[in-house]
């Protein structure tokens, strides 16, 4: 069994990165005045605050990890 990527948070990041938002500070500073600002889905919406709580925990590569897919490894 191998771990497979969540592709949404992927995709969320890319977005704050394209809007500017580039390093933990920027991240982690957000308001939700700024998000609304950003047009974004419920959903993304709900990956940027987990993209920030993983940020502030210092627990990224689980963030990025997607735990409910397995990928099945044959190797």
């Amino acid at each position: 069994m191998m771990a497979v990527v969540h592709n949404g948070h992927i995709n969320i990041l890319r977005k704050l990165i394209k809007l500017g938002y580039t390093d933990k500070k920027a991240i982690t500073s957000l308001t939700i005045q700024d998000v609304l600002k950003m047009k974004v889905t419920k959903g993304e919406m709900q990956n940027i605050c987990e993209l920030m709580e993983a940020i502030r925990d210092n627990d990224l590569l689980n963030f990025f990890i997607d735990s409910k897919a397995v990928e099945n490894d044959e190797i």
